[in-house]
């Protein structure tokens, strides 16, 4: 047997009786086309992740599921940032940062849930979100947003050790490092931990819970 073999498995997942949508860093620092972040990205942007994401979301939404929005800030001081080496980051998401603020498209609705800015990569780490999915009764953990090798990922492996259903629509996904790196880190995930699936196949699904 090829050694890629051991390491994949073609099973699914699938869904459980109740989804809960996250939402990951569709922040202007990713999303706005003036924002510095984006000024040496020139392949791939986020515009489609934003769009399918608020379609998925108003899905959701009408299926009074929990849409949890989640996005990173530090204190301009620096006391409580990582040691992240991404210069932008740290350089641009001040609390107070416009470039921190949620992008337009998805502008939260009265509904939906908003934890307070994270400052690591996982979803998970050192927030309310694991104790609002149990809460709600959820099993399942539907992850949009950017980045696909860095807090998607990081999130992703975070929700199946925790023990959720873990689903990626593919076309509510992004990465600024290009579609290399997108699609390396979708098929790595797809193959350990999650579903990586069609947003409308998605869809159809959710209607049916």
């Amino acid at each position: 047997m090829a050694v890629e073999e051991h390491w994949t498995n073609k099973g699914e997942i699938g869904l459980g009786n109740k989804a809960a949508l996250v939402i990951i860093d569709l922040q202007k620092m990713f999303c706005d086309d003036s924002s510095p972040m984006l000024q040496n990205v020139t392949g791939f942007k986020l515009d489609k992740c934003v769009e399918n994401t608020a379609k998925l979301a108003q899905v959701f939404r009408d299926k009074k599921l929990p849409v949890i929005h989640t996005t990173l800030a530090w204190r301009k001081d620096g006391l409580d940032t990582p040691y992240w080496k991404v210069k932008h980051l740290t350089d641009m998401l001040g609390p107070d940062s416009e470039w921190a603020g949620i992008c337009d498209e998805l502008t939260p609705e009265e509904s939906d849930i908003v934890m307070a800015p994270r400052k690591v990569p996982s979803a998970f780490f050192g927030t309310e979100l694991k104790m609002v999915l149990i809460k709600n009764c959820c099993d399942t953990v539907v992850i949009t947003g950017a980045n696909t090798s860095g807090c998607i990922r990081a999130s992703t492996v975070e929700s199946f050790s925790h023990g959720f259903r873990t689903i990626l629509p593919e076309q509510c996904v992004g990465d600024l490092l290009g579609l290399d790196a997108h699609i390396q880190n979708l098929k790595d995930v797809h193959n350990r931990y999650a579903d990586v699936v069609e947003l409308d196949t998605l869809i159809d699904k959710i209607k049916a819970l």
